[in-house]
């Protein structure tokens, strides 16, 4: 539907950097930190604005792409809210968390 107004090249070049900057700053442990504001950085676990969303874009492209290095980021991260899950009876929650700064 957009696709007509958009330069094709100047969109996968900057689908590239995106995807550079967001495996460039994934944690070795899988997750990503925000800025929290006064030099504090903090993982946030949500869909719309946290690792939950950076994965699913993670996997999307993977499976659109191809890109294997895409999907590996995005099992890291997977494991990473697994280990993070709180669970509660038989639901989970994930709770923000402050990191080192």
């Amino acid at each position: 539907m957009c696709a007509g107004g958009i330069d094709s090249q100047e969109s996968a070049d900057r689908l590239q950097q995106y995807l550079s900057t967001i495996l460039g700053q994934q944690q070795k442990d899988g997750s990503w930190l925000f800025n929290a504001g006064k030099n504090k950085l903090k993982t946030i676990t949500g869909f719309s604005n946290g690792i939950a969303g950076i994965i699913y874009f993670l996997l999307c492209h993977g499976e659109h792409s191809g890109n294997q290095e895409a999907v590996k980021a995005a099992e890291k991260g997977l494991q990473w809210l697994i280990n993070k899950a709180i669970s509660h009876g038989n639901k989970f929650n994930w709770s923000s968390s402050s990191a080192k700064s």
